[in-house]
């Protein structure tokens, strides 16, 4: 009764005495450093969820890479589920956070730094983190390849992820590559765990909106052989959109 009523009156509790603990966990799931800074809060719900605010995360990259960070959010709000999170794994109906800011980087040797760090046993084991629904909000995308030196960035307004094993994946997003140079992309695709199953059919559309053009692509991706079947629909307003991409590339 007590649990009903603070979810009923929106009560929270702060855990910040549990914030050490909860960031070894975190690193466990990960695979790599998590740190949380800033308050920790709990909000218990009328599900098996409980309501997770957090002042800021930072989530750090393998020594191998050259920068510190992978990435580093201000303010995060998520519902866990307690259960599974006793036993070691972070289930979530969903994430939303505020000033995101993620390093990708593609290494001397071809590794990015977003691929999971391999083990010893390479049995399939049961995912340790399943989030539903991730909702972005000023995220700044940031990218290195060490090989060719290449950089470039990217600043979205706001990101919207939904999937899951058996869930189809749904993304939209708007932001712009340089100011002046607004876009928007919608990809739609099959359940997630069909690239654990090794599929030979994984389909997918492709939605983007540009200044003075639109393209449309559908398809499907051959898990086992690595390979993908393609339709791509271009249009451009005027012809000079298509060249001044070719120049930026």
């Amino acid at each position: 009764l007590v649990v009903v009523a603070m979810a009923l009156s929106g009560t929270s509790i702060d855990a910040s005495r549990w914030r050490d603990a909860a960031a070894e966990r975190a690193s466990a799931a990960l695979g790599r450093p998590v740190i949380l800074e800033g308050a920790l809060e709990l909000a218990p719900t009328l599900s098996r969820e409980v309501a997770v605010r957090v002042g800021a995360l930072r989530i750090l990259n393998r020594p191998s890479s050259t920068g510190l960070e992978f990435l580093a959010i201000d303010k995060l709000h998520a519902r866990v589920d307690l259960f599974e999170a006793l036993r070691g794994r972070l289930r979530s109906s969903s994430v939303e956070a505020r000033r995101v800011d993620l390093r990708l980087e593609r290494g001397a040797d071809g590794t990015g730094n977003w691929t999971a760090s391999t083990r010893p046993d390479s049995r399939p084991r049961q995912p340790a983190i399943d989030i539903a629904r991730i909702m972005l909000q000023r995220l700044d995308i940031h990218y290195h390849d060490a090989r060719s030196a290449m950089r470039r960035s990217v600043e979205l307004d706001d990101l919207s992820v939904s999937a899951g094993g058996d869930r189809p994946l749904r993304l939209a997003a708007r932001g712009r590559l340089e100011p002046g140079r607004d876009f928007a992309v919608a990809i739609e695709g099959g359940p997630m765990r069909l690239f654990q199953d090794d599929a030979e059919n994984w389909p997918f559309t492709v939605e983007v909106n540009a200044q003075g053009a639109r393209l449309h692509a559908s398809g499907a991706i051959d898990v086992r052989q690595g390979t993908a079947r393609v339709q791509v629909e271009a249009r451009a307003v005027h012809e000079g959109f298509w060249a001044q991409l070719r120049q930026d590339n």
